[in-house]
């Protein structure tokens, strides 16, 4: 055996067995100050150096023994990495393309509260303005999902993340101003493997009804991931964990968060399980359904958020009031007179014969990025007085991520954009046989995210571009 092999897999033989020591001691794993992770690191290492490492000979003999090293030392080889999907496939479609260089794994380590590698946080940025983070369990520097709990077969293997694991919109967020990612995203009742998707389901967890059952797993197999970025003005964060209110330090630049605790007991049906139904995945600019009870900025200030078991955003969030996400840079946004132009609108036959509404338009500016996209909207006579309908721009063939990402693509300046009205829609599934006879008035609107969150009415203004009027024979 080469010396460098040898040299790794005892480097990753003390990380092991560090995790597993600091996991037995601890119910929840939480980030440190990076100051004092490094000397707690020191520390750690400089017991290996004086204990573990004097039976060095020892552990030479058992692994030039060959076969017996792996039962013997109890490391976790690396399997087959996990498949990447296309969601980065298009740099000017949906989430866009990875931006080259900002794929960084986070100084985040946090031990598993049953051992284990600990849990480690990744974070990238792509062509068009979006930013992810994603977390897995860390091992040799990388985030790995591990083979338990169903996922790879149960083979006891670490199978590398790649860069498209777990991406949805939940971890994704609209970058600000100057490219930093705002997000802080609730997951409970997820397996302590980190494998993509759920290959188990606690007792008594709230079970489909459709597709499926998956298979029932120990509680003990179920883990609560908080985490996040908060921002460079964040400093510490207060949570509550058995009974006491504990503070501590963000870690970087980004202000990043990371609390790994047990899953917890479920009672998922009935009134009594709305509210942690209702939390089980969530995002928003500030901690929610989490422990975290306050965020402490560096100039003095404090966001003590109201309440942690509801969805809360912006100002109203925390007491006193305080801007969120503290910090924020906003993008700039279009005005209407940069988008004004004129809107045409002319009567068309469909393939069946039917009479049809052919809007067009040129862009006047470019939409680049995820926080943009025009939308038309129309109402026809004899219609009800708010029942309108309702089209996207989206033009060309784009890729999407299982529903949750906007697949609309770039919009260049001076592109022309149609759509066409049709059927208008009266209730639930229902719609009218045909254009109804008269004037039917519409317009078209660019609806442009100015905060971090994607397609949400709190970070959306509606900037008017033009409106129509056409009569149907």
């Amino acid at each position: 055996m080469r010396v460098p092999e040898l040299q790794r897999i005892l480097v990753r033989a003390a990380r092991q067995e560090e995790a597993l020591a600091d996991g037995a001691g601890s119910r929840a794993g939480w980030i440190g100050a990076s100051g004092r992770a490094r000397l707690n690191a020191h520390r750690r290492w400089s017991g290996l150096r004086g204990s573990r490492w004097r039976a060095l000979p020892v552990v030479l003999l058992v692994v030039l023994g060959g076969a017996a090293v792996a039962l013997a030392s109890g490391l976790i080889s690396f399997g087959t990495p996990v498949a990447s999907v296309p969601v980065f496939a298009n740099p000017q479609a949906g989430l866009g393309g990875i931006v080259p260089g900002s794929v960084h794994v986070l100084p985040v380590s946090v031990a598993d509260p049953r051992g284990g590698p600990p849990w480690g946080m990744r974070v990238l940025s792509t062509t068009r303005g979006a930013g992810c983070i994603q977390v897995g369990r860390l091992l040799d520097g990388e985030l790995v999902a591990l083979g338990q709990d169903g996922a790879f077969d149960n083979d006891g293997r670490a199978h590398e993340l790649p860069a498209s694991a777990n991406i949805q919109r939940l971890n994704c967020s609209l970058v600000d101003g100057r490219g930093r990612i705002f997000d802080s995203i609730t997951q409970k009742s997820q397996p302590a493997s980190a494998a993509q998707g759920v290959h188990c389901r606690a007792p008594g967890r709230y079970s489909p009804s459709r597709g499926p059952v998956p298979r029932t797993c120990p509680l003990a197999d179920e883990r609560n991931l908080f985490y996040g970025l908060l921002g460079p003005d964040a400093r510490s964060v207060t949570y509550a964990a058995g009974g006491q209110s504990h503070t501590v330090a963000t870690v970087g630049p980004d202000g990043a968060y990371l609390i790994v605790t047990p899953g917890t007991t479920h009672r998922f049906s009935g009134a009594d399980g709305r509210l942690e139904r209702a939390g089980l995945a969530d995002a928003d600019v500030v901690p929610v359904y989490s422990p975290i009870t306050a965020i402490h900025y560096r100039n003095g200030a404090s966001c003590h958020l109201l309440t942690a078991e509801r969805w809360i955003y912006g100002p109203t969030a925390c007491a006193p009031e305080l801007p969120e996400p503290f910090g924020y840079v906003e993008d700039h946004t279009p005005t209407r007179a940069q988008l004004a132009t004129p809107i045409h609108a002319s009567l068309v036959h469909d393939r069946a014969g039917r009479l049809e509404i052919l809007v067009r338009f040129i862009s006047r500016v470019a939409i680049s990025s995820l926080r943009g996209e025009y939308v038309l909207q129309w109402h026809e006579p004899g219609t009800p007085r708010g029942a309108y309908g309702v089209e996207w721009f989206d033009q060309g063939v784009s890729y999407s991520y299982d529903g949750l990402i906007p697949s609309n693509p770039n919009i260049a300046a001076g592109q022309t954009l149609t759509a066409r009205v049709e059927q208008m829609p009266v209730g639930p599934g229902l719609f009218l046989p045909s254009l109804r006879a008269g004037i039917t008035t519409g317009n078209i609107t660019l609806r442009y995210a100015n905060g971090p969150l994607m397609r949400a009415a709190e970070d959306t203004v509606q900037i008017p571009v033009g409106s129509f009027r056409v009569r149907v024979p």
